[in-house]
């Protein structure tokens, strides 16, 4: 448990709880009960009432409550405002202790689940990113994107013994961010949260399916009629996680987003929109992945293509623009000083440190003399490594 008083909201606190354990450590003949398994509880209500009848039990009060699972983590978001901590409490315990299925509820979320599925590969930008996923993970169920085929796979009961292996609490870190009263909310800590009885701790069994290392790929989707392309290229290598790497990391992809938008939107006139993606893993593996995406005429892909490459190849030859660079870094300082005005950004924060970095709660301290020390050769350096690996590109064409 982790209490942190603030002064950002005057009556608000944020709730965050997080433990390891997602959809991948379901067999995979309950993978579609699994990754259905966190909405149909929410359709579905929690002890006696149903979603309606809490809603109205919840009137004029403000406190909410709702349950995930990903595909590697689980958890809590929660908010409320100081007169109505209690009532965050009591849900919070009644989520633990009293799960249930609503039949009628996850009939109409199925029924709407089929609407949706039944529509979506009519646009070529869902079928361009389900290719995207299916290529990079094997083509694996754990990762795929529902099917409306799988709906009929999909059964309450395996969903509802998910949900209930899920809820041990002592797998759990709870972090409330806010105006907190520490005296005043002892009581419902004790109440609420000491009461529930363990369960049995979840099992992490995902060797099996973690991310293979992606080899040199090259796809060509055609679909559509519209006279557009979508261009998703990606680098992706084993790179073990330190805090210093993941500064150098969140700097050099602000660098690249400024450096693409000027050289492929503005220069060229490639592109409405261009964006990169640069992110450090160290949970459930280590992982330095870049990823870039944008739209354009299809006849300026393989230009568009090796510009893009061609700016990334600058940086790994040490040609770092000073002033960009210095936006980049004052980019990532002014987002740190945003987030450290939300509560419950700091509530995720904190919980991550400890769950998925297996981290001191002063990390989150850490991140301003980490980016102050980040230097242009630290960019070179990591975007020569990324550059190792093959590239990974798919490209959606209008049909034929």
């Amino acid at each position: 448990m982790v209490l942190k008083q603030t002064t950002n909201k005057d009556n608000e606190i944020a709730l965050y709880a997080l433990a390891k354990g997602g959809t991948t450590s379901s067999s995979i003949n309950d993978i579609v009960s699994a990754r259905l398994a966190p909405k149909m509880f929410s359709a579905s209500g929690v002890s006696d009432y149903s979603r309606q009848e809490l809603q109205k039990k919840l009137a004029g009060k403000q406190a909410s409550i709702s349950f995930w699972i990903n595909t590697f983590e689980r958890g809590f978001d929660g908010l409320s405002t100081i007169k109505d901590v209690k009532t965050l409490f009591e849900l919070l315990h009644l989520n633990f202790t009293q799960p249930k299925m609503d039949s009628d509820a996850v009939k109409v979320l199925l029924s709407q689940y089929k609407t949706v599925l039944a529509n979506r590969d009519i646009n070529p930008e869902i079928s361009f990113s389900k290719e995207i996923i299916k290529t990079i993970h094997g083509n694996s169920p754990y990762f795929n994107e529902l099917e409306i085929s799988d709906l009929s796979k999909a059964n309450e009961n395996t969903a509802l013994n998910f949900i209930k292996k899920s809820l041990n609490p002592s797998d759990y870190i709870f972090v409330f961010v806010g105006n907190i009263d520490i005296k005043k909310i002892k009581p419902y800590v004790e109440t609420y949260l000491a009461s529930i009885t363990p369960g049995e701790t979840w099992d992490m069994a995902i060797d099996s399916i973690i991310q293979p290392e992606v080899a040199a790929v090259k796809k060509e989707i055609y679909k559509g009629k519209e006279d557009k392309s979508l261009v998703y290229m990606s680098w992706i290598i084993r790179e073990k996680y330190s805090q210093k790497l993941d500064a150098e990391a969140r700097i050099l992809r602000e660098y690249m987003n400024i450096i693409l938008m000027e050289n492929i939107r503005v220069k060229l006139g490639g592109t409405y929109s261009i964006s990169s993606d640069l992110s450090l893993l160290h949970f459930p593996y280590d992982e330095l992945k870049l990823k870039i995406r944008f739209s354009c005429d299809p006849k300026r892909v393989d230009e568009l293509v090796a510009a893009v490459k061609g700016d990334i190849k600058t940086v790994a030859a040490g040609n770092i623009d000073r002033n960009i660079f210095i936006k980049a870094k004052e980019a990532c300082e002014k987002l740190l000083e945003r987030n450290g005005q939300d509560n419950t950004y700091l509530a995720e924060s904190y919980a991550n440190s400890s769950v998925i970095y297996d981290s001191s709660l002063s990390r989150m301290n850490k991140w301003s003399s980490l980016y102050k020390a980040v230097t242009p050769k630290n960019l070179e350096d990591m975007v020569k490594k990324l550059l190792k690996n093959s590239n990974f590109q798919v490209v959606l064409y209008p049909e034929k």
